[in-house]
């Protein structure tokens, strides 16, 4: 029989492990991935367009169950836009990893629907709310 984790104690991992950390960063690739459980940060390439930096992810609220019954959390708007300077990237996904300052982690990632995207012009943009939940039992 399987372990049950109660609502009250997946809330309470949830922001333990997430929110009593803030390191966390949303991150953009340009490169096509076959999403796996054996994909690698070092197979992941971080766009590099003029502008481009990570985002740290803020959650502004404590976790909570959603409508459906699972536990979530919801980040701020991560807002990616092109700076002047010239480089230019398709973007086809992003990426999440833990940051602790000597090393990181991937965490997870997803291409989105309608990759790749280009970031090619100044003001080109791509916003992402990024919601953690666990999986439905």
């Amino acid at each position: 029989m399987a372990a049950t984790t109660p609502n009250e104690g997946l809330l309470s991992l949830l922001n333990t492990l997430i929110l009593g950390s803030g390191l966390f960063n949303i991150r953009l690739y340009q490169n096509r991935i076959d999403w796996n459980s054996g994909i690698v940060l070092a197979g992941v390439t971080e766009a590099t367009y003029s502008g481009y930096s990570a985002v740290g992810l803020v959650f502004p609220n404590t976790a909570t169950i959603s409508l459906s019954g699972l536990g979530q959390l919801v980040a701020n708007l991560a807002q990616f836009i092109v700076g002047a300077g010239g480089v230019t990237n398709n973007i086809y996904g992003y990426f999440i990893t833990y940051d602790d300052g000597v090393s990181h982690a991937l965490v997870f990632g997803e291409e989105l629907p309608s990759a790749p995207l280009p970031m090619q012009v100044p003001g080109d943009e791509i916003d992402l709310t990024t919601t953690i939940q666990d999986a439905a039992s």
